[in-house]
């Protein structure tokens, strides 16, 4: 801004404040895809989000419904019906999609790698690849990827999951 470079930084998040109601109607966990779910929640008048397999980020109320990532040029939409949030509609730089609202007890495939469930992995992510072949989620570089990010962030026992689920699925 100081050259006057329009568009060079990020323009400032200017926060609102949302109610104790809209707080708690926020709170919930949706399904990004077939193996990705976004939990969200606050505390203390602030919004947090955590992905599948990434650390906490904070989201900020930034206008009406929407809101916006402190760490990444991501912005979520609020979208709601019969009262309630149904949906989050997640706007990044190259991608726009919806994420809708899993029901208590939902789980997706890596939940079960998180929980140190080697067979329920499996035949979860071989249904998800039966159901949706062409799913980026069971793709072989991506579950190959993520099992060497898991051992490279220390959690060996969730990587080896991975990896095992990656060989049963691609011999």
């Amino acid at each position: 801004r100081q050259e006057g470079w329009k568009g060079y930084l990020p323009e400032p998040l200017v926060p609102v404040a949302l109610s104790a109601a809209d707080l708690r109607a926020l709170a919930g966990r949706y399904r990004v895809s077939g193996d990705e779910a976004v939990s969200v929640e606050s505390r203390e008048g602030r919004v947090f989000g955590c992905g599948s397999a990434e650390p906490e980020f904070e989201l900020v109320p930034v206008e009406g419904d929407r809101l916006a990532r402190k760490d990444r040029a991501i912005r979520y939409g609020v979208l709601r019906s019969n009262g309630g949030v149904r949906a989050l509609m997640i706007d990044s730089d190259d991608a726009r999609s919806e994420a809708p609202r899993m029901a208590p007890g939902e789980t997706i495939p890596f939940d079960h790698v998180l929980a140190g469930q080697l067979e329920e992995a499996t035949s979860t992510y071989r249904a998800l690849q039966a159901a949706r072949p062409d799913d980026p989620a069971v793709a072989e570089p991506r579950l190959n990827r993520l099992g060497y990010e898991l051992a490279g962030r220390g959690e060996p026992q969730a990587a080896v999951i991975v990896l095992q689920v990656n060989t049963g699925l691609y011999p």
